[in-house]
């Protein structure tokens, strides 16, 4: 669908341009077909559309409220755009600029109402699941899975050997030993094998006779993986890890990260100055205390470093700052903290932390040392999150609710697992992407 919209909105500009103007003279008498302003026009089209939720994996068609999703996103990017235009020397055409939105809104509407209704069910139709085990994690894999409406069809379970439990929800087809038939039968398009205890039950006859029938064999963790954006860490080993595709980018994925991190802190520093002016006055004002708050942090390979935020709470210093886990309504917290937590603005200091090379923009968020030591000793594969450069916001911050206990430590660690078996300078645009928009509406602050 992503797609679909950069290419309508450069056919969008390239209509409007012809239409107005001899495309022989264009590229000299005006510039409005030109490069720059074409990836500005998109990247703007874009932005707006993703925190308009309209790439949102899974989610339903709906005329109305998607017509209005559309509508208010390019408003929002006509609006944009002209102060662009005033602040810039981009050569934009006002009148060309409101009929390229009006055209590309048109096109924007008819392609998701397509992509939606038609070409969902032809390249994407929904996958027929049979899971193979009965267990705690063959649950986990089935819940997950009917999470994503339109994407998977749960068939049902059949039980491996040892196992009594029942999932429930979920259709019993019969005993392991029939599995040749039941497949037969039901026609999955994907088998999942998560039995409870996997030594000596392999069905390798009858699931190679399956994916050379052409369905799908996918163990457990695999298919979590790919249903819900996270890593099953309590079911994987070091050799999954291993074997698995991922945990691996080259050296120039890397060094593009580090120019893009250290370019956009820069920008970003330099176009929030007058905020950040703003913000320390009204903290001096608000409460006494210094304007800037310092905390350890660990960073790449459990390195320590000092994290800087805008103070939010009452000034502690030389009382007990034991490590605890934030609470809803902190009676710590100030007047002025509650907006600067709740719009995000407490973290631009750390823009300063990238430019330091101690935070990336994108990548697991940095721990307290007291947090890091108890978290290591209860879940598997904590320790593993450090082999990557902390970051600004991540995976789990766009996808998961702040988090306060050992449970949402572990859910989030299954999303910055993800993000680092999957990284790619794709992943972070999106994800910076969508931190704009829980940004904009204010989720997830504590």
């Amino acid at each position: 669908m992503l797609t679909g919209d950069i290419i309508l909105c450069f056919l969008s500009i390239y209509l409007v341009s012809s239409s107005a103007y001899n495309l022989i003279d264009l590229a000299d008498e005006y510039n409005f077909f030109s490069l720059d302003t074409s990836i500005v026009f998109i990247m703007t089209i874009i932005c707006f559309s993703s925190m308009s939720a309209l790439y949102v994996r899974g989610k339903q068609f709906e005329k109305l409220n998607s017509l209005l999703r559309i509508v208010t996103s390019n408003i929002l990017a006509f609006v944009f755009l002209i102060s662009v235009i005033h602040i810039s020397s981009l050569n934009f055409d006002e009148h060309l600029l409101w009929i390229s939105i009006i055209t590309f809104m048109i096109f924007q509407y008819l392609w998701h109402s397509f992509h939606s209704n038609v070409a969902e069910n032809i390249f994407h139709s929904t996958k027929k699941v049979l899971i193979v085990g009965s267990g705690e994690q063959a649950a986990m894999i089935g819940a997950s899975a009917a999470k994503e409406r339109g994407r998977y069809s749960l068939l049902g379970y059949v039980a491996a050997p040892n196992e009594n439990s029942r999932i429930k929800g979920l259709k019993d087809l019969g005993d392991f030993q029939s599995l040749d038939k039941i497949v037969t039968n039901v026609k999955p398009d994907i088998i999942v094998i998560s039995p409870s205890e996997r030594r000596g039950f392999i069905p390798s006859k009858e699931l190679l006779s399956a994916k050379l029938n052409g369905t799908k064999i996918m163990d457990g963790p695999s298919f979590y993986e790919e249903a819900s954006g996270k890593l099953l860490v309590e079911y994987i080993n070091p050799s999954w890890m291993i074997y698995s595709d991922g945990f691996h980018s080259g050296w120039i994925t890397y060094f593009i990260k580090n120019i893009m991190d250290n370019i956009l802190a820069a920008l970003g520093i330099i176009t929030t100055l007058p905020i950040f002016l703003m913000i320390s006055v009204l903290i001096k004002c608000d409460s006494p205390g210094p304007i800037l708050f310092k905390q350890v942090r660990i960073g790449k390979n459990e390195k320590p470093f000092i994290l800087y935020k805008f103070r939010t709470m009452v000034n502690d210093e030389g009382k007990n700052t034991a490590y605890q886990w934030a609470m809803e309504n902190d009676p710590r917290i100030t007047r002025l903290g509650k907006f600067l937590r709740k719009s995000r603005l407490d973290e631009l200091p750390q823009l300063y932390n990238v430019l330091q090379g101690d935070l990336s923009l994108v990548g697991p968020r940095p721990e307290q040392p007291g947090f890091v030591k108890e978290l290591k000793e209860l879940i598997p594969y904590y320790s593993e999150r450090h082999f990557a450069k902390p970051g600004l916001t991540g995976w789990a911050q766009v996808n998961y609710p702040y988090g306060a206990s050992v449970e949402d430590a572990i859910e989030k660690l299954r999303y910055d697992l993800y993000y680092m078996k999957n990284f790619s300078i794709w992943l972070d645009i999106f994800i910076l992407l969508k931190t704009v928009k829980v940004v904009f509406f204010g989720k997830g602050a504590r």
